[in-house]
């Protein structure tokens, strides 16, 4: 795979940097040139409600300094004015029926606007009769028992110029097949039904000679929870993936511990002339607490048992010390396997030499692993450190900086 150079990425990106710094370069003259052409007139915002404010600089009679210009919408002339009013009129056409199809036909809801053309026109609502629709335009299709004519009035005001704009509407009775209609009649039926002097809330069998059944609505709590629980199994699996990898580390930990002082052990026993197997079964007996320790402070020794086992199960010693090495995936334990596999053909007395080597390697070794286990400790401990100073400085800043008044 090849590697860009320092040189190689700058020259793919100079063009890049060349091209920002130009537009910057262009930025910066146009507003320099902007900012030293006197202006004259600003422009006014489109709409009534709209407030612009625009920061200038001036200079008069060698003064220099700096103020807000706060601009509003134009004042409207009255022909402007009745302009504005038109096209409100024309605006409230195209935007009252809202989803109606004309006004002959209302059975929706309407939209009502209080301002119209840009908001410089405010409009006011009325109906007669005003029992039927709402200044929101909700129109209550409860109350229509039958076709109804509604006249709507506009109160249009710009400036000093008011108009009122009427037209009628006529609001059809609900139709149980439209729905709207088909609301106003549920609607109903629910309220009757609520007003029943019964001793429990009966549900309506039919809404307007339509048949009617009601269910309660989906509880959502079994498929939230089957997500939840979905998504949670690669969660578990991870977590247990991570704890059998804490796990074996840590138990690698007490084999590489327990090594160091089985080996001298076994280095004893086999000086003074008795054969490994035998010096195994003395080591583990001298390990009275081997049942009432956990499996983590004796993992070596019951690796030691578990060979023995499979000894007295027809395991040949030699096949039983190769096992051990290969079942504690450790390479202190492999290399003590080797030593025992090979001593079976050379003898015990080679084997009294290299153990004794092997255990001055092993407490070295352990040695070293203390110190690192003392520098990880003393690390761990850096941010509980920190914090606690923290809160000293806290405790003691804190009672000063209140007793000054700040």
């Amino acid at each position: 795979m090849k590697f860009n150079t320092k040189s190689e990425m700058l020259n793919k990106y100079l063009k890049y940097i060349i091209l920002i710094i130009l537009i910057a370069c262009f930025m910066t003259i146009s507003d320099f040139i902007t900012a030293e052409t006197p202006v004259k007139e600003l422009d006014r915002p489109s709409t009534k409600d709209d407030y612009l404010e625009e920061n200038l600089t001036y200079k008069a009679d060698g003064r220099k300094g700096e103020v807000t210009a706060e601009v509003n919408a134009k004042v409207l002339s009255s022909k402007e004015e009745a302009k504005y009013i038109k096209r409100a009129k024309k605006e409230i056409d195209e935007s009252f029926l809202g989803e109606n199809s004309d006004k002959e036909h209302i059975n929706k809801n309407l939209n009502l606007e209080s301002t119209y053309a840009d908001a410089f026109v405010d409009c006011y609502y009325d109906f007669s009769p005003d029992d039927f629709i709402d200044l929101d335009g909700t129109v209550h299709f409860e109350d229509i028992k039958e076709d109804t004519l509604i006249t709507v009035f506009c109160t249009l005001d710009c400036g000093d110029t008011s108009e009122v704009y009427s037209f009628p509407i006529k609001i059809l009775k609900p139709e149980i097949d439209d729905a709207e209609g088909f609301s106003y009649f549920l609607k109903g039926a629910m309220s009757d039904a609520d007003e029943a002097k019964s001793e429990k809330y009966v549900l309506p069998e039919k809404i307007a000679n339509k048949k009617i059944s009601f269910y309660k609505s989906f509880d959502k709590r079994g498929p939230i929870l089957l997500i939840l629980g979905i998504l949670m199994i690669p969660v578990i699996i991870f977590g247990e993936k991570e704890k059998d990898k804490k796990d074996k580390k840590e138990y690698q930990k007490m084999l590489s511990a327990n090594y160091a002082v089985i080996v001298e052990k076994l280095a004893l026993f086999v000086n003074a002339g008795i054969r490994p197997k035998e010096a195994f079964r003395r080591i583990l007996d001298g390990r009275k607490k081997l049942k009432k320790k956990g499996k983590m402070e004796n993992a070596g020794y019951r690796e030691i048992e578990e060979m023995l086992r499979s000894m007295e199960n027809g395991t040949s010693e030699a096949g039983a010390y190769i096992n051990l090495g290969e079942r504690t995936d450790n390479k202190d334990y492999r290399r003590l396997s080797l030593l025992l596999s090979e001593n079976l053909s050379k003898g015990d007395r080679f084997l009294a030499d290299e153990l004794m080597n092997e255990e001055r390697d092993a407490f070295q070794k352990r040695k070293h692993r203390a110190l690192a286990l003392g520098e990880e400790a003393s690390t761990k401990m850096v941010f509980p450190m920190v914090l606690l100073l923290i809160s000293v400085m806290i405790v003691l800043i804190v009672p000063a900086w209140m007793s000054m008044d700040i």
